[in-house]
């Protein structure tokens, strides 16, 4: 089995030899065993473990929670929080480094457009560009206010929608005939509406026929 020195371990890893030093002091990349010498000695499975710290510090993860992910024994899970938690980070970095850039880039416009350039005209640049932001803000707000009342305006008209053929239904199924086909009807009788059923026969008082 491959033993490696702390000098031969650095450049496999591309790390100079005081970092490998410094990963021993903090318990995290401890020598496998020791020559006669007393030169520390790595193994295979040190390489492995250097190369894994390696790359979890080039992605930004601290040298303490990287420590605690080697002492965990769900080292899965513990890495999947740890990789969630680094994403957000880098994002917000991103982010901010984006609207610094921003900033840059109208500070020279502006300053381009100066006939005559001062330390102190700096601060008036820098309140130009704040209130361009608070316009921005309010049109962002008016932009979803108004969005909002698109959405709730569509909704209530949906529903109004559904009530008229609800309403439609319900006159549908009272205009519906009897049995026998026959629909029953609205008649005078006595100087009032009253709904008479046309498929039984009247006679003359509006009694009902008795029928055999």
């Amino acid at each position: 089995m491959s033993k490696y020195t702390t000098g031969e371990i650095a450049r496999l890893c591309n790390v100079t030899v005081r970092t490998v030093q410094y990963y021993d002091s903090r318990n995290l990349l401890v020598p496998s065993e020791l020559s006669e010498g007393g030169r520390r000695l790595y193994s295979e499975e040190d390489l492995h473990k250097l190369k894994a710290v390696c790359f979890l510090r080039n992605i930004g993860l601290p040298i303490g929670s990287i420590c605690e992910l080697f002492e965990e024994e769900n080292k899965e899970e513990v890495l999947a929080i740890l990789l969630l938690k680094q994403e957000e980070a880098l994002k917000k970095e991103i982010k901010e480094r984006q609207e610094k850039l921003l900033a840059l880039g109208a500070m020279e416009k502006d300053l381009k457009g100066m006939g005559h350039f001062s330390v102190e005209s700096i601060g008036d640049i820098a309140q130009k560009m704040e209130n361009k932001k608070k316009v921005l803000y309010i049109i962002l707000a008016i932009v979803i206010v108004a969005i909002i009342a698109v959405i709730a305006y569509m909704m209530l008209n949906n529903s109004n929608i559904n009530n008229i053929d609800n309403t439609t239904d319900d006159q549908e199924m009272r205009n519906e005939p009897l049995d026998g086909g026959m629909m029953p009807v609205l008649t005078q009788k006595e100087g009032a509406n009253v709904l008479v059923d046309t498929s039984v026969p009247l006679n003359l008082e509006g009694q009902e026929t008795p029928t055999e």
